[in-house]
């Protein structure tokens, strides 16, 4: 018996009937409202709510088979339990039921055990789902009161931190007077710093965007080589510090992306970026793109960097993940970025994946929608105006 009654539906054409199994009900603690047929059983549900309905099938003006209907059609009725009580002991009508989303079925006379019994289950399957969404609902509310606070504080943030990156680069270039070389590594160190709070600060904001479902996209169609020339400008500077040598490699005939540019550049970046940060001075990096006939352009990157262990690739897209390895925590870093990445590249419909060996290197795969099939005979511009690569792998239309 549970403590709190429980608020039960009778529907049932007979007079005589409802009296039964209301004061059944009344016996096991439970309070109940009564109908007559599916059509009042249906406006009643509507306006009140109840724990579970006690079900006949064969009513006039709407029958027991399209009552259920009707509920499991609404999505305020659809998890409100419902026990079939009937006298047609056709196998037929049970089946039918259960598959209309009935709980469970009784045969008339309705026994009193197994009517408390099916009370009682459907009782606690009723509370259990009530607890689940009232904790829904209370992870939501958190949820979103997690990405207001990140918001406010990127906001906050982002404009202090871009003026001290301003003042420390006039310093550091003389613009504000003659310093000395032990100052202007200070002060590269500080513009350093500076840009990967500001990094921190952008992959918190996307992420509380993306898992909240608030990410706005917006799909353009352009060109491969465009996407491809803007992530390689923001790597540049970093790429030439360690001195290492870029290739990219973009066929001639490539369909345009259908995609969000800038969340593009930004995936392409965070790639370019990685694979410069795990790879040692002198290293090389290469980037290049195709078309897969599934219809998707499919990205490479890849390096001959530090690799990554076989027991961390299992991680490597997980929140806030940074390899154990001491060589690659030499690297300032989040854990975000590819988790960032996974979660742009999805969420325009790609897909992502590496392969890697340790101290050897790394590949990483990303596919994008293509806007329409590979043109023969379009030359890609590359990054030097020239194209980078004339190729006629792909079929003609």
């Amino acid at each position: 018996m549970f403590t709190a009654p429980a608020r039960i539906l009778i529907v049932d054409d007979t007079a005589t009937n409802r009296l039964v199994l209301e004061r059944m009900v009344a016996a096991q603690g439970h309070s109940s409202m009564s109908a007559e047929h599916g059509a009042e059983a249906l406006a009643l549900l509507r306006c009140k709510d109840f724990d579970m309905v006690l079900l006949d099938i064969m009513m006039p003006q709407m029958n027991g088979f399209q009552l259920l209907t009707k509920m499991r059609e609404d999505p305020e009725l659809q998890h409100v339990p419902v026990v079939v009580t009937s006298a047609d002991t056709d196998i037929e009508s049970v089946a039918r039921c259960i598959e209309l989303g009935a709980s469970d079925y009784l045969f008339k006379p309705v026994d009193r055990r197994l009517l408390e019994a099916r009370i009682n289950s459907c009782v606690a399957q009723r509370r259990l789902r009530e607890r689940e969404q009232a904790a829904y609902m209370a992870t939501l509310a958190a949820h979103q009161e997690r990405n207001e606070f990140i918001a406010l504080v990127s906001h906050e943030l982002r404009n202090p931190l871009t003026a001290i990156l301003v003042h420390s680069e006039e310093l550091q270039f003389g613009m504000l007077g003659q310093i000395n070389d032990d100052q202007t590594e200070a002060l590269r160190t500080i513009g350093m710093l500076i840009k990967h709070m500001a990094n921190l600060l952008s992959d918190l904001s996307d992420i509380s965007h993306i898992e909240s479902g608030h990410l706005a996209l917006v799909y353009n169609e352009f060109n491969v080589s465009t996407a491809c020339n803007m992530a390689v400008q923001v790597v540049a500077q970093a790429i030439r510090e360690k001195e290492q040598q870029l290739s990219i490699t973009i066929p001639a005939g490539l369909p345009n992306l259908r995609a969000d540019l800038m969340r593009t550049v930004q995936i392409l970046t965070n790639l370019l970026n990685n694979a410069s940060k795990y790879t040692q001075i002198g290293g090389s990096i290469a980037m290049s793109v195709r078309y897969i006939d599934t219809g998707m352009l499919e990205f490479e990157v890849q390096d001959n960097g530090l690799g990554i262990s076989a027991a961390d690739q299992r991680h490597v897209f997980d929140k806030f993940f940074r390899a154990p390895d001491l060589e690659a925590r030499k690297e300032t870093g989040t854990g975000l970025g590819m988790y960032v990445t996974r979660l742009l590249v999805e969420a325009q419909g790609g897909a992502i994946w590496f392969k890697s060996s340790f101290r050897v290197g790394t590949t990483f795969y990303v596919t994008l929608p293509a806007a329409t099939q590979p043109r023969d005979g379009d030359m890609v511009v590359g990054l030097d105006g020239r194209a980078l690569m004339s190729d006629s792998r792909f079929p003609p239309l």
